[in-house]
């Protein structure tokens, strides 16, 4: 008769633990638990999350494109359930378009844009938005509220970016 084993020892920090203090590994079976305890893996996802940002991201945005009605419910969670963080997120994103909007930009050729994405959606199905290639807000570079640095794209490849990409993106 075969002893069930309660404990194991993690091969990070060496250290005798409980064997629910270890992740199943997620194959097939799901029977299987991890070689590092939870504090450990979540240090070392920490860690390669901070020296892998494009996969990262590329991982973020597979998940989201698989999981679209999912992000859709979860959205509109958030946004009945924080309405003042929503009004403030607006708020902040409509005063970064007006910094943003260089008194040469061409009010009818961006207004082209928001038509075509309207055109597109009624079309297509899909709702579409318009994007800024560079974006308004971000931690590396800012763009314009321009219609040199607007596309239109489905709804769903444009909120799953975010502000981390651009193009010619170092």
């Amino acid at each position: 008769m075969a002893v069930e084993k309660f404990t194991k020892v993690c091969t990070k920090c060496g250290i005798e633990k409980s064997i629910d203090d270890f992740q199943l590994n997620g194959g097939k079976d799901n029977k299987y638990r991890k070689s590092r305890c939870k504090p450990c893996f979540e240090e070392y996802r920490k860690q390669w999350c901070k020296l892998n940002p494009a996969k990262v991201a590329s991982i973020k945005l597979r998940w989201i494109n698989k999981n679209q009605e999912k992000m859709q419910s979860c959205r509109k969670n958030w946004d009945k359930n924080n309405p003042e963080k929503l009004r403030q997120k607006t708020r902040k994103y409509q005063a970064s378009k007006k910094c943003a909007a260089p008194s040469w930009a061409k009010v009818e050729k961006m207004q082209e844009f928001y038509l075509m994405a309207e055109k597109l959606t009624k079309e297509t199905g899909t709702p579409h938005e318009v994007d800024h290639l560079v974006p308004l807000v971000s931690d590396f570079v800012c763009g314009l509220h321009c219609e040199f640095n607007l596309s239109v794209i489905p709804r769903n490849i444009n909120r799953s970016k975010g502000n981390l990409r651009w193009p010619d993106m170092p």
